[in-house]
């Protein structure tokens, strides 16, 4: 099996993962706490 030249350059073969993009005291986890607290189906009937 042949090998694939490798290039720095190149983006990510799969997409990262964002949880570990995020730092653990950024902005985005609270707003990502508060809209898991929401009662969505709730929301969603009116």
């Amino acid at each position: 099996m042949p090998y694939l030249d490798y290039h720095q350059s190149k983006g990510y073969l799969l997409p990262p993962c964002l949880e570990e993009l995020i730092l653990g005291d950024h902005m985005a986890r609270v707003v990502n706490g508060g809209v898991d607290l929401l009662d969505i189906p709730r929301i969603d009937y009116y």
